[in-house]
């Protein structure tokens, strides 16, 4: 039995109904983002801008029991608790043996659409107090952040910057990096890469460095490992020294964000 740490970089919250009706500045409380009751499904909107959607980023665990029942259309009423509660998102981790998780948004990862700047700062101002109270009965165990995504597609990128820097005539011509560095190096040295069930991904870490490659479980959406995860990271994980699967599967993520 696997024995290494697992801790999500890249899990949800889903925000409740009354978020923002509830916590935004009051000069914006009547151009708030407000969820509408819509004939096929609930819909968030604010100052007349249609953002989010409600099923998709509900739907956890789906894919392995109905995946015909996988939809982009829900209602608030069906949200699991562990996406705006969070004890039952706690007993959802320890039931993944997740030990710990970095938290994004759901509907609000897409009220960039707003264009008003100040509304949108008021926005995140209650998003983030919000989310603030949701973490503090844990805070040893939730986290926050803003990375989210897969890995095989890195190397060949890296691989063409250098080549472009060391063997290309704009490279070659151009100015170069103190010490010889290259493209890569400064990749490795401040860049952390977030995925799923990237398989292919692991099989390329030399060329990226282990030391920059965080496992995410993507709770409580569709597309989530929940509740298979360890299941699943040790498949990918397959063949891989211990040492790494335990960087991988939480270390790298305990380090960059300061688990204790």
């Amino acid at each position: 039995m696997a024995t290494y740490q697992l801790i999500s970089s890249d899990s949800h919250i889903i925000e409740p109904a009354d978020l923002w009706q509830e916590r935004i500045d009051r000069t914006f409380r009547d151009r708030a983002p407000r969820l509408v009751h819509e004939a096929e499904a609930d819909q968030w909107y604010a100052d007349g801008v249609k953002f989010g959607a409600i099923g998709i980023n509900q739907q956890a665990g789906v894919r392995f029991e109905t995946p015909e029942h996988l939809t982009l259309q829900g209602r608030m009423a069906t949200v699991p608790r562990g996406g705006f509660d969070p004890h039952a998102h706690v007993q959802d981790m320890d039931r993944d043996t997740v030990a710990g998780g970095v938290l994004y948004p759901s509907q609000g990862l897409t009220t960039y659409r707003i264009p008003d700047s100040a509304l949108l700062s008021a926005i995140f101002r209650a998003y983030n107090d919000w989310l603030a109270d949701f973490c503090q009965p844990y805070p040893q165990r939730l986290k926050v952040g803003a990375v989210e995504f897969e890995v095989a597609w890195a190397p060949y990128f890296l691989a063409r910057m250098d080549n472009l820097c060391t063997e290309q005539a704009i490279g070659v011509h151009g100015r170069h990096f103190k010490g010889d560095a290259i493209p890569s190096d400064f990749f490795r040295q401040n860049i952390f890469l977030s995925f799923q069930e990237d398989a292919v991904g692991i099989q390329l870490r030399a060329l990226l460095g282990v030391e920059t490659l965080l496992w995410g479980s993507d709770y409580p959406h569709a597309e989530s490992t929940f509740p298979r995860s360890r299941a699943i990271v040790e498949r990918i994980l397959q063949g891989v020294p211990d040492e790494e699967k335990a960087q991988i599967a939480g270390g790298n993520t305990a380090r960059l964000y300061r688990f204790n």
